[in-house]
């Protein structure tokens, strides 16, 4: 993976697109005045993640991804949102545990900003066979959960989600960056930064001190 030098070669070989890197000391600005509509800030960071290149900055609110209808949703709609995101399956051993625990924390603290984001992967055992409606309808009627459940997608490989390749690109888990089962979580400031990765074996309701923190909420 190429370092922060490659991230800014790589923009510095791109022409006509209005975007800034901000973390970066000279943060770079490149062709402010250029016609927005030949590249969108999300369009660079997926080009270059495909490229194998590292972000550690950007946010995750430059992404689209689509629903269960496979319609687009553009992430800048969770813009001041804490965002806890999570692959899920729907037969896996830890389902039961994780969903419950979910849909507590998506109770208790959903009114203090923050959303749980669902997507369905079928990568691991094939523990999410069915198709992103039924993932939805699953989580819907068995758990209760109101959060959104997203199209279902690969989040390891060459044809990993983009948002998935910047979520692990921003923070990698002990052995890398490669998601190791279902339920890794992803937990995102209100600016969709990544805060911090937790594994499977982390229960959704141990990582409420740090929702409440990244809310500032600590009472």
């Amino acid at each position: 993976m190429h370092g922060q030098k490659g991230v800014l070669g790589f923009l510095e070989s791109q022409e006509n697109i209005p975007f800034t890197i901000k973390g970066i000391v000279p943060d770079i600005v490149i062709n402010p005045h250029a016609c927005p509509s030949r590249q969108t800030p999300g369009q660079l960071l997926e080009a270059a993640l495909g490229k194998g290149i590292a972000l550690v900055e950007g946010s995750i609110h430059d992404f689209v991804v689509k629903d269960t209808k496979e319609q687009d949703v553009s992430l800048d709609i969770f813009k001041g949102k804490v965002l806890l995101i999570v692959n899920v399956a729907s037969q896996c051993g830890c389902t039961n545990s994780n969903y419950t625990e979910l849909a507590e924390l998506y109770a208790q603290f959903k009114d203090k900003g923050l959303e749980i984001l669902a997507f369905p992967c079928n990568q691991f055992l094939k523990q999410e066979p069915g198709s992103s409606q039924d993932a939805e309808q699953f989580a819907c009627t068995r758990f209760n959960a109101e959060f959104p459940i997203f199209h279902k997608v690969k989040v390891n490989g060459a044809n990993a989600a983009p948002v998935y390749k910047f979520l692990k690109s921003n923070k990698k888990g002990p052995f890398g960056g490669s998601i190791k089962w279902n339920f890794t979580k992803f937990l995102v400031d209100r600016d969709g930064h990544v805060i911090n990765r937790y594994g499977t074996t982390t229960s959704p309701m141990a990582i409420a001190p740090d929702i409440q923190k990244a809310l500032g909420d600590e009472t």
